[in-house]
């Protein structure tokens, strides 16, 4: 869990840096609407207790799906 946060952070560092200094190239070239998408795995690499499960005493057996952390961000 603490590998994933650590990897989510580094990620919204790094595209913050890049937003910066790639807006303040654009600024000088272009005027429209930009966009920026990121998307990131956020599934825990162990089985973890599920909170709102009270009867349960023990972690979860498996799962579905993955779970994700999208954004998109617009500016005009």
């Amino acid at each position: 869990m603490k590998k994933t946060l650590s990897l989510l952070l580094i990620f919204f560092l790094m595209v913050i840096s890049f937003d910066i200094s790639a807006s303040i190239i654009l600024k000088k070239s272009y005027r429209g609407w930009k966009a920026g998408v990121a998307k990131i795995n956020i599934t825990p690499d162990r089985y973890i207790w599920m909170g709102g499960y009270a009867s349960r005493n023990h972690p979860a057996e498996g799962k579905v799906t993955d779970l994700w952390a999208k954004a998109l961000a617009l500016e005009d």
